[in-house]
């Protein structure tokens, strides 16, 4: 396998980091671009199942490469299937060459400018090359190509769903090109006996004049008003029968397929149903069977019917001799059976959340389908809505559409071809806009490729100059290149993902290579979810966490009605099955059940609309929403900014709210009694990670609420269990009874994970000293994060709790974990931990695990990852979480670095760079004009203060300096 990171490295522009020549945001102008440049993966045609990645923060691109084809996958983080209860992707793009089969390529991802280029070559001299790239701004993928070869090349380009090829109705041609339109909740729609079910209950008989519609209509209005059929039976069209379906003529119906045995079935393809949608058809059955399909559009489907849920999707079938129409867990049933040998008229209709079945054109049954209350116990419920409203939309729609700017193209179906002659060039276009993107979504794919090359040049210098801006934030450069690239690959990664206007991403970005992901991709809230904009706080681009943001205030009123309901809801276990869901949504309030105030998340959520993913359950976890309120704190502290005060206030104060009613007063401390610290660890009392949160949550809900002049009634009780909350448990590592030696656990003290509960992680520290790079897998939560993201200790704590916390980590070693990476390192970086150690085991963790496209496989999560190198460089370089600002607090004194526009607690932007051991000139940029709190970085030396330039102050040998700033005032330090 021909896995290889590629760096070059071009001379590099000097930098003066002092005198205020240079402010720090033109540093990390100059530098960021020119060191994101150099970093890019290459992957060759011996490179086995490889992808380069490309995106624009909503549209991300697998671009994968074969001998004789270029694969193009597509993803969006919003295309998540409600009923298929999983991710899935948008499609793919496929473009072909048979001219070039058997040929070498080799494709270079380009970080810098955010494109994929390389060539397609043949010993014969046939060749292409290429460069692709995805617009900044619009969901449009630009596919350059070159005939820089000597032969003809016929290039045939087609578009694909991700689970079929789909049905007439979603797919065309038209003047610009060709379009797919499909959803998220695609699903095979069949006639007869559906696929994987058991051939025991067969449905043997006839049907006709089968029709679906798009809208929700009776049959009588049917009869009133004829509207043309969504999708209808073709005569006599053979390509859709299986088995041993048939055609046979009926003189008063038309034409009429049998199914003679369970093998037969008729296949319509794959499509999503829409929102309101009306079945009608005629049934002649021949035998009354135990479960009988008549129509299915099912998207998942147990064997075992007693597990919950039994199916996702809809189904019209016959039970017992009677008609059933079932969405997801809702059924209704007609109350006579269907007559045998006889045709009757069965219709199936859905819309404004109610389910209705008619027979021969008379009510059978109807029953309303909406949740009860706002609790999303059910991943499986398909409700009609706005899809604006994330929480009430279902699944999205998508159009993709492909047209070629070049040689005139022939239209074959889904695809276009062109013969492309040497020397001649060709653009291809790709647009995938989804009905959350915009209502007008069909209008507006197609206006995105109808673009001329003069657009195409403008958008792409449009595209360089935004990506350019991007990288000018920050930067880093460092003497390791591969983990100096893997910065930059890690926040070109997120913006891959995230953007403002979408929602965030899940577990696996926006990078899905098929149909479902592992834990479906969801957004789970004990650190996965949060971790990887903790990749974007400390560089400077907190634009790539708006989208995080956003989303927890979505939550916000469903997180209310989960609080108020939670006395339903056993937190440690999920619901088997149907009897028992109902049981829950049903029950009785007793007198002794516990309501909540605030907000209540569920540990694993839907990315859109945003229901439970695990049933109703939190695994135990109450600390989920203040795990979340964590991140909007660290970028608090980092801008302190009045307007982002305003913005996500009502979010905090809602979690406070919660924990102010959870809380208990025991001997006068409160204490968290019940809250598991890992999945299903149980009741745990007093887990250190839910403490460490508590205490960045309350100060800074109060500071926000006399700033914003919000909630003054509130801020006594804040105040009061702030002061009082439990300590922090330090106890000798040799109690522990963690069976570690003697020697390893001697005179040592660690952070205890819980008052009772789990004690500590499982420590790694003596497999870490034997099997260097052998990865582990540890819970999600543990005590190593109270130090990071939990920020209560570092190098400002009382001495015997730093050695506790350094202890911590020793011990845990959790150096190649595959859950805690993301959150072991930058703590270990916090508390002083060596840091040659910390540089060598993260090579050796990015050679286990990196590919050419800088993802990290630690199989627990992938987005998450992006977090590990950004957090931890920016942690050893730059330290301000206990008010008071480290210039290299961290880093090895052999090692010369350089840095510019890393963010510091308190509105502050910070510039530096360290040679031959020695702590260069340091420069400052406050963006808020507050007094700055700085370890002096020269120990024992005056320090002259100019500020834009001119002298500002003269500050003693003191070791720690203070001195006041003017808003957006860049200051340069130097020794005296």
């Amino acid at each position: 396998m021909n896995f290889k990171l590629h760096h070059t490295h071009p001379v590099m522009k000097s930098l003066v980091l002092f005198a205020g020549l240079i402010p720090p945001a033109l540093q990390a102008a100059d530098s960021g671009p020119i060191l994101a440049g150099n970093a890019r993966g290459v992957v060759t045609s011996s490179t086995k199942e490889a992808s380069l990645l490309l995106g624009n923060g909503d549209l991300g691109v697998m671009v994968r490469p074969k001998s004789g084809e270029l694969g193009f996958v597509l993803g969006k983080a919003d295309y998540w299937g409600v009923m298929n209860g999983s991710i899935t992707n948008v499609g793919s793009f496929i473009l072909k060459c048979p001219q070039l089969n058997g040929a070498s390529f080799q494709l270079e991802q380009q970080i810098g400018p955010a494109t994929v280029s390389g060539s397609f070559t043949t010993p014969q001299g046939v060749a292409l090359a290429l460069s692709t790239w995805v617009d900044k701004t619009d969901n449009l993928l630009v596919v350059e190509l070159a005939n820089t070869g000597n032969a003809t090349l016929d290039l045939a380009g087609s578009l694909r769903t991700s689970r079929g090829e789909g049905i007439a109705a979603n797919n065309g041609a038209d003047a610009a090109g060709t379009w797919l339109r499909v959803g998220a909740d695609a699903a095979s729609l069949d006639l007869g006996n559906r696929r994987n079910w058991s051939t025991q209950y067969p449905f043997l008989g006839c049907m006709a004049g089968f029709a679906l519609y798009n809208q929700a209509l009776t049959p009588d209005q049917l009869a009133r008003r004829p509207v043309p059929a969504l999708v209808a039976l073709k005569t006599d069209d053979r390509t859709i029968l299986r088995g041993k379906a048939a055609w046979e003529p009926d003189a008063e119906r038309g034409p009429v397929i049998c199914f003679p045995d369970a093998s037969s079935s008729v296949g319509l393809g794959d499509a999503q149903l829409p929102k309101a949608f009306t079945i009608d058809l005629w049934v002649k059955p021949t035998h009354s069977g135990k479960d009988a399909t008549i129509f299915s559009a099912v998207n998942v489907e147990t064997k075992d019917q007693s597990r919950y849920p039994f199916i996702r999707g809809f189904l019209l079938n016959v039970v017992g001799g009677k008609v059933r129409a079932r969405l997801n867990c809702d059924m209704v049933e007609s109350a006579e059976p269907l007559p045998l040998n006889q045709w009757t008229r069965v219709t199936a209709t859905y819309g404004d959340c109610r389910l209705g079945l008619y027979r021969n054109g008379k009510p059978a049954g109807s029953v309303d389908t909406r949740p009860r209350d706002v609790l999303g116990w059910d991943k499986t419920a398909f409700r009609a809505g706005d899809p604006a409203v994330e929480h009430e939309g279902v699944a999205p729609l998508v159009m993709v559409r492909q047209r070629v700017i070049g040689p005139a193209p022939a239209v074959s179906g889904r695809s276009l071809g062109i013969k492309l002659e040497p020397g001649q060039k060709a653009t291809w276009l790709v647009a995938a806009v989804t009905d959350r993107n915009s209502r007008d979504f069909e209008t507006v794919s197609a206006r995105l490729i109808e673009v001329d090359r003069a657009d195409i040049k403008r958008r792409r210098e449009a595209h360089q100059a935004a990506w350019k801006k991007f990288w000018g934030h920050s930067f880093v450069e460092i003497h390791d290149k591969k983990i100096q690239d893997a910065f930059y690959g890690a926040l070109y990664l997120l913006a891959c993902c995230s953007r403002p206007e979408t929602p965030p991403p899940g577990l696996w970005y926006n990078f899905i290579p098929g149909v479902g992901m592992p834990w479906d991709g969801d957004y789970t809230l004990n650190y996965n979810f949060q971790a990887p904009f903790w990749a974007a706080y400390a560089t400077n681009h907190f634009e790539l966490a708006d989208s995080y943001d956003n989303f927890l205030l979505s939550q916000i009123e469903s997180g209310r009605a989960v609080a108020r309901n939670a006395w339903r809801i056993d937190p440690d276990k999920q619901p088997g099955t149907m009897e028992q869901l109902t049981a829950l949504r049903d029950a009785s309030r007793k007198p002794d059940s516990c309501s909540y105030d605030g907000i209540f998340l569920y540990t694993h959520l839907i990315p859109t609309p945003g229901w439970s993913n695990d049933y109703g359950t939190f695994w135990g976890q109450k600390s989920n929403a203040l795990f979340c309120a964590v991140n909007l704190i660290h970028r608090w502290r980092f801008d302190p900014d009045p307007a982002y005060a305003a913005r996500v206030y009502p979010f905090l104060r809602e979690v406070a709210f919660f924990w102010d009613s959870f809380l208990a007063l025991e001997d006068g401390r409160y204490r968290v009694i019940g809250d598991a610290v890992g999945e299903g660890t149980g009741r745990d009392i007093n887990p250190s990670t839910t403490l460490s949160y508590l205490r960045l949550l309350y100060p800074t809900v109060l500071e926000m609420s006399q700033l914003l002049n919000r909630d003054a009634d509130r801020r006594a009780a804040w105040t009061e269990h702030f002061a009082k909350l439990s300590p922090f448990l330090f106890i000798p590592a040799d109690g522990l009874g963690l069976r570690l030696k003697p020697e390893t656990t001697g005179g040592r003290t660690v952070i205890r994970g819980c008052e009772k509960g789990p004690s500590f992680p499982k420590p790694m520290i003596e497999e870490y000293k034997i099997k260097r790079g052998e990865r582990t897998s540890s819970s999600g939560q543990n005590t190593a994060q109270t130090i990071f993201p939990g920020l209560a200790f570092g190098l400002e704590s009382p001495p015997e709790q730093l050695a506790a916390a350094r202890d911590t980590v020793s011990l845990a070693a959790q150096w190649w974990d595959r859950n805690n990476t993301c959150s072991f390192y930058p703590a270990a970086a916090a508390v002083g931990h060596d840091p040659n150690e910390i540089l060598e085991n993260l090579r050796i963790f990015l050679d286990g695990t990196q590919a050419p496209n800088f993802t990290i496989n630690t199989s627990g999560g992938g987005t998450e990852t992006v977090a590990v190198v950004p957090a931890t460089l920016a942690m050893m370089l730059v330290q301000s979480h206990q008010g008071v600002l480290h210039v290299f607090p961290n880093w090895p004194v052999t090692q010369d670095a350089r840095f510019g526009g890393l963010n510091a607690q308190g509105g502050f932007l910070v510039s530096g760079s360290i040679k031959n051991g020695v702590i260069e000139p340091v420069t400052i940029q406050s963006k808020l004009g507050r007094e700055c709190v700085l370890k002096n970085p020269w120990p024992g030396r005056a320090v002259k203060v100019l500020g834009q330039g001119r002298p500002v102050a003269k500050l003693g040998a003191s070791d720690v300096l203070r001195f006041a700033t003017l808003p957006n005032q860049t200051i340069n330090l130097t020794p005296k």
